[in-house]
């Protein structure tokens, strides 16, 4: 059994460092992890990625994957709600992911 590799928005971040023509290894086993269904990613890091991201490889490169950018299940969604609960979890939302304002505390 081989395990899945989900990754967020600083690990492909890294991966802009890695250019396709210095490491032809590294996208060929990341292709094939990404066509065997071994890697994975969700679609808010895609939307971070086209904020974030300087690399035109790397930009190119996920504009090429967007099925690798999944949707979250409503059983993930539920699982982040419950972990939002806990207010010391709550600081990890910007106020622009939660498009709200900040507060004035004068």
């Amino acid at each position: 059994m081989s395990a899945t590799y989900v990754l967020d928005t600083s690990s492909f971040r890294v991966f802009g460092n890695y250019y396709p023509e210095s490491f032809p290894s590294f996208w060929d086993r990341i292709e094939k992890l990404v066509a065997d269904g071994l890697l994975v990613s969700c679609r808010e890091v895609a939307k971070e990625l086209e904020l974030q991201s300087s690399s035109e490889h790397l930009n190119a490169w996920v504009d090429s994957h967007p099925r690798l950018f999944l949707d979250p299940t409503k059983e993930e969604m539920e699982y982040v709600a419950q972990i939002f609960r806990v207010p010391h979890f709550r600081q990890l939302i910007g106020v622009k992911q939660v498009g709200a304002r900040p507060v004035n505390r004068r």
